[in-house]
């Protein structure tokens, strides 16, 4: 049995991933998300597969990587690109939370 749980729940406005870890050295993990991320995630685990799910996490960690790689590290950045990037970022966690829950087969949000 794992010594991870996943949750999701309202929170400010928006939503919060909540990972639980028990064992020798428990902790619990919250990342704050939109409304629209957590329509989108929702919607993803619903209606894809794992491997999907999977393939669409490494595609979004992929374009971001070669972004910062040419607009970060190869150029000096400026505000147009630091939204570029941020838009890169929240795909990646909305393409993670959809994994996520699909893996963990975690239901729409809970509130508490």
């Amino acid at each position: 049995m794992s010594n991870t749980r996943y949750k999701i729940e309202e929170a400010d406005g928006g939503f919060v991933l909540v990972e639980e870890r028990t064992g020798p050295f428990p902790k619990e993990i919250r990342v704050p998300y939109s409304i629209a991320q957590e329509a989108e995630s929702g919607t993803d685990a619903a209606s894809r597969n794992g491997d999907a799910l999977r393939d669409q996490r490494k595609q979004a960690a992929l374009s971001l990587a070669r972004y910062a790689a040419s607009f970060f590290i190869e150029k000096d950045p400026d505000a147009h690109h630091l939204l570029r990037i941020r838009e890169r970022v929240e795909k990646l966690l909305t393409a993670s939370i959809a994994e996520l829950r699909k893996n963990a087969a975690v239901p729409s949000q809970q509130t508490e």
